[in-house]
């Protein structure tokens, strides 16, 4: 299952996503334990982004500074 998270930064202010993905072992054919941060992104000031998450996907979403 994949699930949409639309960030908002409409209060002004910047907001940082960062993508981390489960490690898959191609070996053994299976997801390990294991989590890499795979991207980070910015949603500008005032700007919407979709982002998806799945079980093997995390988001972590931080408010940043205003300039």
């Amino acid at each position: 299952m994949t699930t949409k998270v639309t960030v908002d930064a409409h209060a002004g202010w910047p907001v940082h996503v960062t993508t981390i993905d489960q490690v898959y072992d191609h070996e053994a054919q299976k997801m390990t334990d294991e989590w890499r941060e795979t991207g980070k992104d910015t949603v500008p000031a005032n700007e919407k982004r979709d982002f998806y998450v799945t079980s093997s996907r995390r988001l972590i979403v931080e408010e940043g500074n205003r300039d």
